[in-house]
């Protein structure tokens, strides 16, 4: 708004508010947005510091009624058991006097400097906890309630254990809380400043290739042309949401895999009795769980806005729009699981990694896109069936990295090519 004056007039003649009221305004709502990230990122980095602080509060246990000579401490040192103080003030350092010895033994004070005391500190190695690791980080209970569902419809080992690694900081009340009050705002923003969604860059250009192609210039209501432009906008922003929030998904796929070579486990795991396809499917369903989350939060949310447009334009224009962005969304978060399994399974070296877990699933979207615009430019498709072009490749090409990626599992378990520096005989 500050720097396109074409947007500040447009909305001024909109709304028939003057030019300033709309600059002190989005001033304001700048203002208002900083602060409540602000105040988002620092209420959880409080959390973090007040769970370090009570992990790091221990003290060691010793028996008062012996008296603290050296014996007693290393006693003590071997039996020391951490137990988590509720309080946020750290157990000081017990200090053990010296050991007392035979009074006829000590020589002059003079010829003798004076003893410190010693200080014996709990000892931290192999007891500290990263709270960055997944295995100290606790589950919300939306992600606990995942979990146990998850261990009644399966038993696969890999599954269980790569959906521990990724639900802890996900599917958190407060996300939810923070979802359903952006889309108020949204909501609220599409009815009185539509054009506002065009901040954001990319909900314009997906509208127009979820949605069909329809006259709204003969819309009987008065100003509602915007607001149907608003509400498309706002649904492919919600559609964008999943797509966004996909973007790591095929980096955690391909780190599992690499961490399974670096540990030296991928072998082993091989020579289960768990089938190939099970353990692809084990290390996807990790990654697979806040992904899907987060699709079936925003297409639920987004059945506010196309029930208003629904009211507007008719049924099929915002259920087309509605169902066919959400189905892309889920078809690119598939995408993405796959190209992880595919390229984790095929690719060990590190720089082969880095760059296939951001460029391919793009580009392979790239293709479909590509084809679809040459035959809506050149050959005059209509807006069914270029689309059906796209998905029909998308959705070949998933599947063909699918059954590629099992494939080399399965030689992988007969033996046919060598990893970890030898070879897996069957």
């Amino acid at each position: 708004i500050f720097s396109n004056p074409y947007l500040l007039d447009g909305l001024a003649r909109s709304t028939g508010l003057p030019a300033w009221s709309i600059w002190i305004f989005s001033i304001c709502a700048g203002g208002v947005m900083s602060l409540v990230g602000k105040w988002y990122e620092a209420s959880g980095r409080l959390d973090r510091a007040v769970s370090e602080l009570k992990r790091r509060t221990t003290v060691m246990r010793l028996d008062p009624s012996r008296p603290a000579t050296s014996a007693t401490v290393n006693e003590g040192l071997r039996n020391w058991q951490p137990f988590p103080i509720e309080t946020s003030i750290p157990a000081p350092p017990v200090i053990v006097a010296p050991p007392v010895v035979n009074q006829s033994m000590i020589p002059s004070p003079e010829s003798v400097p004076p003893v410190p005391p010693v200080v014996v500190l709990p000892p931290t190695s192999g007891l500290a906890r990263r709270e960055s690791e997944w295995r100290w980080r606790p589950l919300s209970p939306i992600g606990a309630a995942v979990m146990r569902k998850l261990f009644t419809m399966t038993d696969n080992p890999v599954a269980l254990y790569s959906a521990r690694k990724t639900l802890p900081g996900s599917l958190q009340t407060d996300q939810i809380v923070f979802a359903l009050v952006s889309l108020s705002v949204a909501m609220i923003v599409v009815n009185y400043l539509p054009q506002a969604l065009s901040l954001l860059i990319y909900p314009f250009p997906l509208a127009s290739a979820i949605f069909p192609p329809k006259d709204i210039t003969d819309t009987i209501f008065d100003g509602s042309r915007e607001v149907i432009t608003g509400l498309s906008m706002l649904t492919a922003a919600l559609v964008g949401i999943p797509i966004i929030g996909s973007w790591t998904i095929c980096r955690t796929v391909t780190e599992s895999f690499r961490l399974e070579r670096e540990k030296s486990t991928l072998g082993f795991v091989l020579l289960t009795p768990l089938s190939s396809r099970g353990l692809g499917l084990g290390h996807c369903i990790g990654a697979l769980l806040p992904s899907l989350a987060i699709w079936a939060g925003a297409s639920i949310g987004g059945l506010a806005p196309v029930i208003w447009l629904w009211s507007l334009v008719g049924a099929k224009f915002a259920l087309t729009g509605y169902f066919y962005g959400f189905f892309l969304s889920l078809l690119y978060i598939l995408l993405c699981v796959v190209t992880g399994l595919w390229i984790g399974i095929t690719e060990g070296r590190t720089r082969d990694v880095t760059i296939g877990v951001y460029l391919l699933p793009l580009s392979f979207c790239v293709i479909g896109a590509g084809s679809a615009f040459y035959t809506w430019r050149y050959w005059n498709w209509g807006f069914y069936a270029y689309n059906s072009l796209f998905v029909a490749i998308t959705v070949g090409i998933t599947i063909f990295m699918w059954r590629n990626s099992i494939k080399e599992l399965n030689s992988m378990r007969v033996g046919d090519v060598p990893f970890e520096g030898r070879v897996v005989s069957s």
